[in-house]
């Protein structure tokens, strides 16, 4: 007779997920919190990772407060140069900053002109450069632009609850130094935490868009020299055996045979472009500054001999209807010094600001 053998199998382990779950969590959360902690011991805060998302929100703000908007448009030099609390404090506005490092203002300012909801007060940083078509620029700038148009006409955008999702996880991140200046962990640990040479992070990017800069961290006169160089933007080979003092005396002698780049200036178009879209922003109530942020030593020189006030600066104030602030004309902006050439330590945003501000009689009253 055939006996049963089921009551003499015996019945299979349970599996704890509990300990399971715990036994991977944990070591993760230590690594994390170890991380962390050794990260910024060595000088990499957390930083808001600086992304087009992020400024196509900040952009829908700028229309959404209408006449209470400080909306400040152009490069790295004011990004790192105002300081949002400051402008908040001392104007009663609501400051939206809209610059982006290394590009142009011309589509951001075009975009601008024909919002019919941007009718507060927009501050553009004025490079040294020519003023061309406000069509005619592409790049970064317009590619922000061009997202942002997209974002106001629902055209294959994520779902209100995707773009909730992606600003919930960036704003996650961004606590985290894990994930500065848009690492991935992966890349942190390579690079920052096994590097025992890895330089500290100077800059930090904030979840308004501003940024600072810790000048105090990095090694000086190098960084400075190659910004110089950097800012050249020609190929120029000197023997890297050079002292940064022998660097320095070549570099000067070689800014010294600058010429203008373009003897005839603005074009024409160019400057009726820019009028027309500050005509348009100020038709509405709005007010337009435009403002040439402070620079130093071989940047300042290399900025005056390839574009000279009288053929850029002066002809655009002669041929606009806003408001103009140039720091060398007035000794409350022209005292400040900037360690890399270029942008302002994050040791005088506030006090540059707050002249900026005074000069220009935008305080409120």
């Amino acid at each position: 007779m055939a006996s049963s053998i089921s009551s003499s199998r015996l019945a299979p382990p349970r599996l704890r997920w509990g300990v399971l779950l715990l036994s991977v969590l944990l070591p993760m959360l230590a690594y994390v919190t170890a991380s962390e902690y050794i990260l910024k011991s060595k000088g990499f805060p957390a930083t808001w990772r600086d992304s087009m998302e992020n400024w196509v929100f900040h952009r829908a703000r700028a229309s959404a407060l209408g006449e209470r908007a400080l909306i400040l448009v152009g490069a790295s030099r004011i990004q790192l140069g105002m300081d949002l609390p400051s402008l908040r404090r001392m104007t009663g506005l609501e400051p939206v900053m809209l610059a982006i490092d290394g590009s142009s203002v011309g589509p951001i300012l075009a975009g601008l002109a024909k919002d019919p909801d941007i009718r507060g007060t927009v501050i553009i940083d004025v490079m040294p450069a020519p003023i061309v078509s406000l069509g005619a620029e592409g790049g970064v700038s317009q590619q922000y632009q061009s997202a942002y148009e997209r974002r106001e006409s629902d055209a294959g955008l994520a779902s209100p609850s995707e773009a909730l999702e992606a600003r919930l996880t960036q704003a996650f991140r961004s606590q985290l130094a894990n994930y500065s200046d848009a690492a991935r962990p992966w890349d942190a640990l390579r690079t920052r935490l096994l590097d025992s040479d890895a330089t500290p992070q100077y800059l930090q990017t904030l979840p308004d868009r501003s940024r600072v800069a810790d000048y105090g961290v990095v090694e000086m006169p190098k960084f400075y020299l190659r910004r110089v160089m950097r800012h050249l933007g020609e190929p120029l080979m000197f023997d890297e055996r050079l002292s940064d003092l022998e660097l320095e005396r070549l570099l000067t002698g070689y800014i010294r045979q600058l010429g203008p780049v373009d003897d005839d200036g603005l074009s024409l178009k160019g400057l009726r472009d820019f009028e027309a879209a500050v005509t348009a922003i100020q038709s509405r109530g709005g007010k337009v500054l435009l403002l040439t942020m402070p620079t130093s030593g071989l940047v300042s020189e290399i900025d005056e001999r390839r574009y000279p006030r009288h053929l850029y600066w002066d002809r655009l104030v002669a041929a606009t209807s806003a408001q103009t602030l140039h720091w060398l004309d007035h000794p409350e902006l022209s005292g400040f010094d900037c360690p890399d050439g270029s942008h302002l330590d994050r040791r005088d945003r506030v006090r540059f600001t707050e002249a900026v501000l005074r000069v220009a009689r935008l305080e409120r009253r």
